[in-house]
């Protein structure tokens, strides 16, 4: 067992925090006391301390740091049993905040036994996101040499925009992206569009970050369940991330259905092993906004959970690799991975999922997600270009030269992705 601390940072961290650990405590049948019930109840055998710590009384307390300048968002936290109050910290002065985090999370790496990493959830298109985030990160490299750090990430939208300030903390916050070992990146638009078009539900908040705590219990199923596909954090960095800029990764999941489905022909077949497979591949079900069927992929895998058969999954993932739209850059032709967690995807009380007996998601390293970075930086130079806005940031002691340095190093994530797409396999002369 190696232990993972989750660093929520910001409202919408928070926010993402609250759905996806409400949905870790349904998978590991422990209720909103932190006592584990019944194990009357289906309860599969999992290596659940990696998430959750043990205290007095067999509680089990998340191995989690909340952190953001208004109390709001986390005052809701403080209100359940379930969390470490110590460990929601909410101040309005920055530096006092950063450290009495650094604190917090400290104290959480003491209490591990074999601490193998950190899960950081946070929108780097806000103030608290991205700058806090950017303090926690400068301090958390020197504290934790050789530490893998893995990010979800809100980013911003396409045509959906929060604040006009979206692209400048985008980019003050890309120094620290670029370094973390790998990014799993979403955006509301991309989301919300899967909210309406696939669940018939409105696009709230809170709909949004179920649907992206339904993936994060995807991402790190294989961690918190015994089996025999157990990965930890530096796994999925080897397996993803072929250069060091390139970490930024998409995923999709399937099938999301409507609560209200009917049991006929048409729905059973929508959740065959092969048309879930299929489903996972369509730009509509990505949840960022770029399309994967222009591009090329660096790395690829295919993680089924539930009740599924190896025989059905190697046909769907044969069928699959047929696809013109599936091609691998020139120098990484068999990038292609597949894996299967028998535990079954869980919902939320009174979810508008379907629960299903068998969910896919793809994980995948994809050249369109350079779409995303182009479109970050040509707002941003639209904005710089006048001085929009920057002398908010002078105010709060960020200087200008921070905007170019930002902005020369989104520049060579940009060169890397033109590199990457226009490399040629080796030849046995290169050999």
């Amino acid at each position: 067992m190696r232990e993972v601390i989750n660093i929520h940072i910001g409202q919408a961290g928070t926010n993402i925090g609250a759905c996806s650990w409400q949905l870790f405590c349904i998978e590991h049948c422990i209720d909103i006391t932190g006592q584990q019930y019944s194990k009357n109840q289906y309860c599969p055998e999992s290596d659940f301390l990696s998430f959750f710590a043990e205290s007095q009384g067999n509680k089990f307390v998340p191995r989690a740091v909340f952190v953001d300048t208004y109390p709001a968002a986390i005052d809701q936290i403080r209100a359940s049993s379930l969390f470490d109050p110590a460990s929601l910290v909410s101040l309005e002065n920055k530096p006092a905040l950063v450290e009495e985090a650094l604190n917090q999370i400290r104290i959480k790496a003491e209490e591990c036994d074999n601490f193998q990493g950190f899960v950081l959830y946070r929108s780097v298109t806000g103030g608290t996101g991205s700058r806090i985030g950017l303090a926690l990160l400068e301090e958390i490299p020197s504290l934790y040499e050789r530490i893998t750090k893995i990010e979800m990430a809100l980013f911003p939208s396409k045509n959906i925009h929060g604040s006009q300030l979206e692209s400048y903390n985008t980019v003050l916050a890309s120094k620290y992206l670029i370094e973390s070992d790998a990014v799993f990146a979403f955006d509301n638009e991309s989301i919300i569009d899967i909210c309406r078009r696939n669940l018939g539900i409105a696009a709230k908040h809170l709909n949004v970050n179920k649907l992206i705590a339904h993936t994060i219990s995807n991402i790190t199923a294989a961690i918190r369940f015994d089996g025999a596909l157990n990965v930890n954090l530096k796994e999925i960095q080897t397996n993803y991330i072929p250069y060091h800029r390139a970490n930024c990764l998409i995923c999709s999941n399937a099938p999301f259905m409507k609560e209200t489905y009917s049991y006929n022909r048409n729905d059973e077949e929508q959740r065959t092993a092969a048309a879930i497979s299929r489903a996972i591949f369509e730009p509509a079900n990505v949840m960022i906004g770029c399309n994967i069927n222009t591009g090329k992929y660096m790395a690829c895998s295919m993680v089924y959970r539930g009740d599924v058969v190896p025989k059905d999954v190697g046909a769907a993932c044969g069928y699959v690799k047929t696809k013109r739209t599936l091609q691998f850059v020139d120098w990484c032709p068999t990038g292609f991975k597949m894996g299967i967690n028998y535990q079954e995807p869980k919902i939320f009380p009174e979810s508008d999922i379907a629960r299903v007996q068998r969910g896919c998601m793809l994980i995948a390293n994809h050249t369109s997600i350079s779409d995303v970075w182009n479109r970050i930086a040509t707002n941003f130079d639209i904005l710089f270009d006048q001085k929009a806005f920057v002398h908010h940031y002078a105010n709060q002691g960020i200087e200008e030269s921070k905007f170019v340095e930002a902005r020369d190093n989104l520049e060579e994530v940009q060169l890397d992705f033109d590199e990457i797409i226009q490399e040629e396999p080796l030849g046995e002369d290169d050999f």
